[in-house]
């Protein structure tokens, strides 16, 4: 049977740790006034009820008091375990290595196999930061009108997560989706992927789910069409002239 004291315990060690009133506690949870002030210890149905609505806790610290207390804490150590890459091209100058859109499908692999990495061209680029840096090409226009299909952006890889400044553009290798070049911001142990194009709605993702994280410092391009001239808003005019069309034949 469980040790309820150490349960009500650690709670109390938690509320102390985010500053909340007994009295917040009670309201938001739901659990009756007094019950952290009782010798006694705590029911389980209090117990989920607490972890109902403090879900960033980790439920293993919570039963066992095994470190660390939440669960973002969690998912950070799991990130910044990966092993640091570096990569030295041939050549001093060449900074930045180049990968295409076939290139880019595979390079989750490559990340554990650097000579590989090697095997890819280089470039330079001015104001590179040091360490890993990659252009990546990317397809679609999820991130129009701030990158434009075909172009190149390229990041640098990053070996702490806790870098990470929310609202900034990053390439992302999924595990499930692949290469993805989003804004992305925290949130506990979640990742919420926002596209600049707002026909795409944000969606999160669990930070197991990301191999790497790329901060983009700079976008490569071979377009040079204005916003409002492009191929895209073309589609979009058509596409209302359509609906109008149709309004006037219901008519």
């Amino acid at each position: 049977m469980r040790d309820f004291s150490l349960l009500k315990q650690r709670i109390i060690q938690y509320i102390d740790y985010k500053k909340v009133s007994k009295y917040e506690f009670y309201q938001k949870t739901g659990i009756s006034n007094g019950v952290l002030s009782q010798k006694t210890g705590i029911s389980e149905e209090n117990t989920l009820k607490f972890l109902k609505y403090y879900s960033e806790i980790n439920p293993e610290w919570l039963l066992t008091g095994k470190d660390p207390m939440l669960k973002s804490e969690v998912q950070t150590k799991v990130i910044d375990k990966r092993p640091i890459i570096e990569i030295t091209p041939d050549s001093q100058k060449l900074n930045t290595l180049v990968a295409d859109v076939s290139a880019s499908a595979g390079f989750g692999a490559m990340l554990d196999n650097p000579k590989k990495l090697q095997e890819l061209p280089a470039i330079s680029l001015p104001n590179a930061p040091f360490g890993l840096n990659v252009a990546f090409q990317i397809q679609g226009d999820s991130m129009h009108p701030t990158i434009r299909h075909a172009d190149y952006v390229a990041a640098n890889h990053l070996n702490d997560i806790n870098t990470i400044i929310d609202g900034y553009t990053y390439i992302l290798l999924d595990k499930d989706h692949g290469v993805l070049c989003k804004r992305i911001y925290r949130e506990h142990d979640r990742i919420k992927v926002v596209s600049d194009n707002p026909s795409y709605p944000p969606y999160y993702r669990s930070g197991k789910d990301i191999l790497a994280f790329f901060k983009c410092f700079m976008r490569l391009s071979t377009d040079f069409r204005t916003y409002h001239n492009d191929v895209r808003n073309a589609i979009q005019d058509l596409h209302m002239e359509v609906r109008q069309l149709k309004k006037r034949i219901e008519k």
